[in-house]
């Protein structure tokens, strides 16, 4: 398993700088290394142990919402005023996909091939990445376990899941907005951190809109959220093994090489 992600890590490394890279070889970088130790809680065991938790709170948080909150909040947020439901449905929209999918990938084929700056190229590659893995993996998700949406609850009285179904209207769980949003925010900050209060924000506004808008429940966007937050926790660490730098410091532009 080792030698086949040293080899996608140098495959990575190829694609967004044109020549492999010591991720190839098994060699390790000790800033990455230091990384790993400040923030994993001592290595591979200690993210483990976070990401165990974190998963445990999410879903006793979901469980919860399922019981308690989430059908009295759907029928509060239907009760409000027309005037500040249609401008949340104006800023739902922003958690369209193919608002950032499409212009990360033309970005990152305009700074690969064309004015050729791989590290530019790298930036905009994890950005798509980012986003469309955490959309594949709520997708799939979605059709396990699926969900009737609040429009079900309030015109049907259907509450609860629908597994291995298909249509819109029992696809709720978890949010595909919330979990691109959150993937554009997290991928954002960890490009340019300078602005990250507005991408927390502006992610928190368009999540907040899917359960105003009677389009999702609360336990829906929090798991998508959270879906997004550990595949694009994942993706930033792969390119980092990938010796790719990601984050924007405003000189050189050239892929690191980790050495």
């Amino acid at each position: 398993m080792g030698s086949r992600l040293n080899k996608l890590r140098s495959l990575l490394h190829r694609l967004v700088a044109g020549s492999p890279s010591a991720a190839g070889t098994g060699c390790s970088s000790p800033a990455i290394d230091g990384r790993r130790e400040a923030s994993g809680g001592g290595g591979p065991a200690g993210s483990r142990r976070l990401l165990a938790i974190s998963f445990l709170a999410v879903v006793a948080f979901s469980v919860l919402s399922f019981l308690i909150l989430d059908r009295p909040l759907a029928y509060a947020c239907s009760g409000l005023g027309k005037g500040s439901r249609e401008f949340l449905r104006f800023v739902t929209t922003f958690g369209l996909s193919g608002w950032y999918l499409v212009p990360s990938l033309l970005l990152f084929v305009l700074f690969r091939f064309c004015s050729r700056k791989p590290a530019l190229a790298g930036r905009a590659l994890f950005v798509f990445l980012a986003i469309s893995l955490s959309g594949i993996v709520v997708d799939i998700l979605k059709f396990i376990l699926g969900r009737y949406r609040p429009a079900m609850l309030f015109h049907e009285n259907l509450y609860g899941f629908a597994f291995f179904r298909t249509d819109a209207l029992a696809t709720s769980f978890p949010s595909g907005h919330a979990a691109v949003i959150t993937a554009l925010a997290l991928s954002l900050d960890a490009v340019w951190p300078k602005f990250r209060v507005l991408y927390a924000l502006v992610a928190l506004l368009v999540i907040g809109s899917r359960v105003v808008t009677c389009a999702h429940f609360l336990s829906d966007v929090a798991a998508g959220a959270y879906v997004a937050v550990i595949t694009t926790l994942a993706v930033k660490r792969f390119f980092e093994e990938s010796r790719i730098n990601l984050r924007y410091t405003g000189g050189s532009t050239a892929v690191s090489t980790g050495l």
